[in-house]
């Protein structure tokens, strides 16, 4: 019984503590996106903010595409946020074509 309450314990934190961890990743990555003098970690912010699917990730990305140095850095942007239009797109014409 008192094993079950621990994992239950847990298992509730995990999941009431998980956003916040994600939430601050993506200010981290953001952040490092926007100062690092250094292109090798720029680039890298940019491809792990590709992968997420927030909003303040795809702002991240488009202020990149308008101010980087490094066409590396616009084009990992700019592919990142025309896939994610393509993804938009998508969806909307499925949800048009099923209604």
């Amino acid at each position: 019984m008192q094993y079950m309450v621990r994992v239950l314990c847990v298992l509730i934190a995990t999941l009431c503590f998980a956003p916040k961890a994600n939430a601050d990743r993506i200010q981290a990555l953001s952040k490092r996106l926007a100062t690092s003098k250094s292109d090798k970690v720029r680039i890298s912010a940019a491809l792990s903010l590709a992968k997420s699917n927030d909003a303040r990730a795809m702002n991240a990305l488009s202020g990149s595409l308008l101010r980087d140095k490094s066409s590396a850095i616009r084009r990992i942007s700019a592919a990142s946020l025309g896939q994610r239009f393509q993804d938009q797109k998508s969806a909307n014409a499925r949800k048009t074509a099923l209604a």
